[in-house]
């Protein structure tokens, strides 16, 4: 399942038209009509729902329902990585 990004996404949504940019993001994963899919708001909230009209600058999305905070580990933690012996190793090493 797809996930796209919803500033606009609140608890209390039902329906949501996406931004253009989020149109580019939805055809280039060849999303259709009916195809389930997620929002994040980018603030924690979670929205689980099906796409409900698709075109060229406009994505409606119905919303089935919301969670806030749906991810959220109940803890924190941290990653190390060694001293690496060159830049692209260690790039390599943050982004995998």
């Amino acid at each position: 399942m797809e996930c796209l990004y919803a500033p606009d996404l609140t608890v209390d949504s039902k329906e949501i038209q996406l931004t253009p940019d989020e149109s580019k993001h939805a055809k280039v994963l060849r999303l259709q009509d009916g195809d389930a899919l997620l929002l994040s708001s980018g603030m924690g909230i979670l929205g689980k729902g099906h796409l409900r009209y698709i075109s060229k600058d406009v994505i409606q999305v119905s919303i089935q329902e919301c969670r806030e905070m749906a991810h959220e580990l109940p803890f924190s933690f941290g990653i190390m990585f060694p001293i690496l012996s060159s830049r692209e190793r260690m790039e390599f090493a943050i982004e995998k």
